[in-house]
């Protein structure tokens, strides 16, 4: 959709710096460890950034890495602590602190390949990204871009979308028209595309790539499946169309969320089933999404669907009815699949240019056109069967997840799936993290896991300088 080089500069106060170390050996490693805690010690108001910036673009990444999140080299120093108290331990095998120290003696990106994951409507939040466009013109360009495409079509500008309003009356507006079809369908794969487009720009490209529901288009897109721009407007269009048909249609259905696995609910709707005398070939009741072992999602009709909540209410089986009555993933979504159908008819496809799974079948696209078509436009009426497609892609050789869109929620699918396998799932928006903070506990991550990348390309928009912190340095990378 959107690509972009900038050699803008911008100088957005960082709350956080990505610290990268490495060494030869493990001993080495501590050696880098203890004359950075020195440096921190005499040089406690030195530039963090200047120190993050010297490390990036100075060090020659080798066998044995630390990565750090830090606040302040207060902060660092005490993290350096506690990395080298475990290091000095011969039986650590990897440190993942959540307050942002990273080391794996065995990382998966040696030989392990790495999955772009895209997410679909349910994974917009008001704030979302938060301030990654004030530091990256990458991203700033992508959303300027979709801003320009919703004015052309006379609606209010998406990026509204990415802040958080201090009033509740304003917070309330925001998040109901959030909730409509078109702007969460656009939003979220604005912001999808954003984010692939700033990981690109700092070297990391996916050896494979899928989409959960929504999020396939954009994985159409990243896998080179998808000939030329996707037209964000048209689909706008064509969801708000079926917004419009949806609240205007007689019959409505019931969407729950609920904690259990595929098997137990499909037991359950038999019984419902059953109960409302319902034919087994033709039960209005359907599993829509297998999303991981402890969630799927049921449609329905109202009546048939409060006596599923009935009975998960009895078993104290949690569940959540989902704000919106749209059958997707179900035959009962063909009647409204016209607008669609058309808006992918205009669509030209082509064999993709790198892996592209089907959160449909599970399995890799064909590589015929007309087949990725027919295929992408059934995903709208077939089951998400991602927890399969997450085994397949694992069976096939990615061992790294990177979830690039807002939320975090196929993260927490992944790990769900592939508990108690090798495996790394990180998503590159959450809620509880500034957007740049976020960012760097990934690339940390990444870069510990020894995934490709071009760290110095992080601070190709900010006027930082190199500082001599150790006598070893090497000759720079350079930007």
């Amino acid at each position: 959709m959107v690509s972009s080089q900038s050699s803008q500069s911008t100088q957005t106060p960082s709350e956080t710096e990505l610290i990268l170390l490495s060494g030869a050996s493990r001993g080495a490693l501590l050696e880098k460890i203890a004359a950075l805690q020195s440096f921190c010690a005499k040089h406690p108001h030195d530039s963090l950034g200047d120190l993050a910036f010297t490390l990036a673009t100075q060090e020659t990444p080798s066998e044995m890495r630390l990565t750090l999140v830090a606040s302040s080299v207060a902060d660092l120093e005490k993290k350096l602590t506690r990395a080298s108290e475990r290091l000095q331990d011969s039986n650590c095998r990897q440190i993942r602190d959540v307050q942002g120290i990273y080391f794996f003696e065995n990382p998966l990106g040696r030989e392990g390949q790495v999955a772009a994951l895209f997410p679909g409507e349910g994974a917009p939040y008001l704030g979302m990204i938060g301030d990654l466009p004030s530091h990256f013109p990458e991203v700033a360009q992508v959303i300027s871009q979709c801003d320009e495409m919703t004015r052309s079509g006379g609606q209010a500008q998406l990026s509204r979308f990415l802040s958080v309003p201090e009033e509740a009356d304003q917070r309330s507006q925001l998040e109901q028209e959030l909730g409509g079809l078109g702007n969460t369908m656009f939003s979220v794969l604005m912001v999808d595309w954003a984010l692939h487009d700033l990981f690109r720009s700092l070297g990391i490209t996916p050896d494979a790539v899928a989409g959960h529901s929504a999020g396939e288009l954009a994985a159409l897109w990243v896998s080179g499946s998808l000939v030329g721009q996707l037209e964000l407007e048209e689909l706008r269009q064509t969801m708000d169309f079926l917004d419009t048909d949806e609240q205007s249609a007689d019959s409505e259905s019931v969407l729950l969320a609920v904690g259990a696995s595929r098997e137990s609910m499909q037991e359950l709707l038999v019984e419902v089933s059953t109960e409302f005398g319902y034919a087994a070939d033709a039960s209005p009741l359907f599993l829509a999404m297998d999303n991981c072992p402890h969630q799927t999602v049921l449609i329905g009709p109202p009546e048939a669907m409060a006596k599923v909540a009935e009975v998960l209410r009895e078993r104290k089986t949690m569940h959540e009815r989902l704000p919106f009555n749209r059958p997707y993933h179900t035959p009962l979504f063909e009647p409204q699949m016209g607008p669609m159908a058309r808006m992918f008819d205009r669509m030209q496809f082509q064999v993709p240019k790198i892996p592209l799974y089907s959160c449909t079948t599970g399995r890799p696209f064909p590589h015929e056109p007309d087949a990725i078509r027919e295929l992408a436009m059934s995903h709208w009426i077939r089951r998400v069967e991602f927890s399969q497609m997450i085994r397949n892609m694992h069976d096939d050789g990615v061992r790294i997840f990177l979830e690039l869109g807002p939320r975090g929620n196929l993260t927490s699918f992944v790990s769900d799936i592939l508990r108690g396998r090798e495996f790394l799932a990180v998503s590159a928006d959450v809620q509880r993290h500034s957007g740049l903070t976020q960012l760097h506990h990934v690339l940390g991550q990444l870069f510990a896991q020894h995934v490709p990348m071009q760290p110095a390309a992080l601070y190709r928009h900010r006027e930082l300088k190199t500082i001599a912190w150790n006598s070893k340095m090497l000759a720079p990378v350079p930007l």
